[in-house]
């Protein structure tokens, strides 16, 4: 049985996050402008939707060609933004779509309350 709803946030949880939780650089971990993450829950263990976590804000576009990124790489390399290596935290919550106990309505998840840190070096 899943374990019962609960926001109590627990040291342990964000512990745990670091082997739980799957990191993936977008468009590659050469020089990332964003930080995915998935896997599963440190608390519950139930899969996990994928996030994207921008480290470049881009206003204006939603997709992208080739051609766009590797102008915009290039524009980021005159402006002297390096994104080869960095060291991030981002909090994340529990996003399961499996059953909890006493889980209010409109919200979703153990409601397990985490950070994970990720580090990345060329």
């Amino acid at each position: 049985m899943a374990i019962e709803y609960s926001e109590v946030v627990r040291p342990d949880d964000t512990e745990k996050a670091q082997s739980t939780i799957t990191v993936g650089f977008f468009p590659d971990d050469r020089r990332p402008w964003a930080v995915d993450l998935g896997g599963r829950c440190p608390r519950c263990g139930h899969d996990q939707p994928e996030s994207r976590h921008w480290l470049v804000a881009v206003a204006g576009a939603s997709k992208f060609s080739q051609t766009q990124r590797e102008q915009a790489e290039a524009e980021f390399a005159e402006l002297d933004i390096d994104l080869s290596s960095g060291d991030e935290s981002f909090d994340l919550r529990c996003g399961c779509s499996e059953k909890h106990a006493h889980r209010p309505h409109g919200k979703s998840g153990c409601g397990a309350a985490y950070r994970v840190r990720v580090v990345w070096a060329p």
